[in-house]
């Protein structure tokens, strides 16, 4: 495996095409999306309002904050980025598939 710190966060059975699911690590909030065949991770709370954005509306490769008054604040599951600057860019983390089991490298994070 390659080095960083990979860990196992879900199942693709646990994430069907068009879904979205958080997970934790170290206090830590992540978001899994799977658009299409791709799945990715992004930091999983908008920067905002704290707002977790697994449980926002999900639609092809976009995800729009679940708060109240928040429809602005969109980010591409595939790139992070965020229409409104791009300092707000949602950090994106690796990915790997090992049979149905998801990881994700959270090393630097």
């Amino acid at each position: 495996m390659p080095a960083g710190r990979w860990i196992e966060v879900a199942s693709l059975d646990d994430l069907p095409p068009g879904s979205s699911r958080e997970f934790s690590d170290g206090g830590r909030a992540y978001a899994l999306f799977r658009a299409g065949d791709d799945v990715t991770c992004l930091d999983g709370l908008c920067p905002h309002r704290g707002g977790r954005l697994a449980d926002g509306p999900f639609d092809g490769s976009k995800v729009t904050c679940p708060r109240r008054g928040c429809l602005r604040w969109s980010f591409d599951v595939l790139t992070g980025a965020c229409p409104v600057g791009e300092s707000l860019r949602r950090r994106l983390y690796p990915v790997r598939l090992a049979g149905r089991a998801i990881l994700v490298d959270l090393s630097g994070g």
